[in-house]
């Protein structure tokens, strides 16, 4: 697709050296192997070199007025070894998160408090977590609150979307509650975790067909109504398994356990392994 605009102020040319190679300008293809003298408006734009469908190169390029840029990309891996450099994984991977989008709700389990999750991350490598409970009925009142701090190791990219290696320091507090008629028991828990975690999309680990089709096979008692249901149903079903990214942790916890209740047993304080999971999903 050609890119040249009228009133283009600039020029490029972008040398690869493999005729596989292809060269996208802005997330539009303009040529395999190499690109002469592209017109394009003065300014940023975002240029990748693919292979094989999987991303070789990021970066971009400032083009200026009546000036031709060269890029040439000799600095990098040879590209018949099928390994991108450490350079273009990183801008790759802070693109694509972008794209993803830095805000997330889910749900998480075993941190310091398990429960509904929001997830946030303000700057390149430094996230923020809350995580959030509560359930109250005749016998138990079952209260849960946590704050953690992620730091990103390292982030790359699998497929379409991020994998990322992180640390989480936590913090949280839960309160467990024991009603009857005669009297009640409660206990609370301060709670302290470090761990390492992983976060990816199942999806990418799947090959996906886009010529395939569904079917449904139905019987003359079936009403439209039941399709329409079972419709709805995949749909929301495959939507979440494409687009859920799932954490896996696992750390140390440190628990403060004191009980209110009359007879009860001494505070305790403890250490232990811990394991930890959940899923969000980025907007």
């Amino acid at each position: 697709m050609l890119l040249a605009l009228l009133g283009a102020d600039g020029q490029l040319n972008v040398f690869t050296g493999d005729k596989d190679a292809e060269v996208f300008i802005d997330g539009q293809f303009v040529a395999k192997e190499q690109v002469l003298k592209q017109a394009l408006q003065s300014g940023t734009h975002y240029l990748q070199v693919k292979k094989n469908g999987q991303v070789l190169k990021s970066r971009t390029v400032e083009i200026q007025d009546d000036k031709l840029e060269t890029v040439v990309l000799e600095d990098f891996v040879d590209y018949k070894t099928n390994v991108p450099s450490r350079g273009s994984l990183d801008v790759e991977a802070l693109r694509v998160r972008e794209t993803r989008g830095n805000l997330a709700f889910g749900v998480f389990g075993g941190s310091p408090a398990s429960g509904l999750s929001l997830k946030w991350w303000p700057l390149e490598r430094v996230g923020l977590q809350a995580i959030g409970f509560a359930n109250n009925n005749n016998t138990v009142r079952d209260t849960r609150a946590g704050g953690r701090l992620l730091w990103a190791l390292n982030e790359s990219v699998y497929q379409s979307s991020t994998f990322t290696i992180y640390l989480a320091l936590g913090v949280g507090r839960s309160a467990l509650l024991f009603v009857d008629e005669a009297d009640g028991e409660s206990a609370t828990y301060d709670l302290q975790e470090l761990a390492f975690g992983l976060e990816f999309r199942v999806a990418d680990f799947f090959q996906t067909n886009s010529n395939e089709r569904r079917h449904i096979v139905i019987d003359k008692d079936t009403s439209a109504l039941d399709i329409l249901l079972v419709e709805l149903l995949l749909g929301v079903g495959e939507f979440f398994l494409r687009t859920a990214h799932w954490n896996i942790e696992i750390g140390a916890e440190r628990t403060f356990t004191r009980y209110f209740a009359s007879g009860a047993a001494p505070s305790t304080d403890y250490l232990n392994l811990k394991f930890s999971g959940g899923c969000h999903i980025y907007f």
